[in-house]
């Protein structure tokens, strides 16, 4: 969990860095950096992870929904 956390303060810290004078662009790489960020919940958080629980309980707690 702290790994998630950590990946977590990266993804902020990147979504400030991230600009751009054209918008298009600028979408794209927001949200480019949001799946990386959603990918590591769903793979190595909830699938990957040695135990079953999140990956079982995956649509009661909502964890990737929040992301988004």
């Amino acid at each position: 969990m702290e790994s998630t956390l950590s990946v977590y303060s990266a993804w902020i810290n990147n979504l400030k860095e991230i600009s751009s004078d054209n918008l298009p662009t600028l979408v794209y790489k927001l949200v480019d950096s949001l799946n990386e960020y959603k990918f590591h919940l769903d793979v190595e958080l909830i699938f990957d992870s040695p135990d079953d629980f999140l990956y079982r309980q995956k649509g009661q707690l909502k964890i990737d929904n929040s992301v988004i």
